[in-house]
């Protein structure tokens, strides 16, 4: 459900972000490169933000179940960080495929 909504928002923020443009100067092609320069954008970003949350959570907590004893907030912080890292990153594959 939350996928969802998050997918419907990103496409009203690009049909806004294309309703905007107030340089006349383009064409239909101006408007489409335009669009998919700021979806790639958007996909980097969500790229980054998933490499942000393996090496923040994921690796960090690796690092912990090896040296200390096993806790379930380290659990917890490893599985959020695993989960928010696939989001991020399906996120950016489907703006880029879309």
């Amino acid at each position: 459900m939350e996928i969802v909504s998050v997918k419907v928002y990103f496409n009203l923020y690009l049909i806004v972000m294309t309703e905007n443009d107030n340089d006349f100067s383009g064409t239909q092609r101006n408007r489409r490169e335009k669009v998919k320069a700021r979806r790639e954008m958007l996909a980097k970003y969500y790229f980054d933000l998933s490499k942000l949350m393996a090496a923040a959570l994921v690796i960090t907590n690796f690092s912990l179940l090896t040296e200390a004893e096993m806790t379930w907030w380290v659990l917890l912080r490893l599985v959020v960080g695993l989960i928010m890292t696939g989001v991020f990153a399906l996120l950016g594959y489907r703006l880029l495929t879309y």
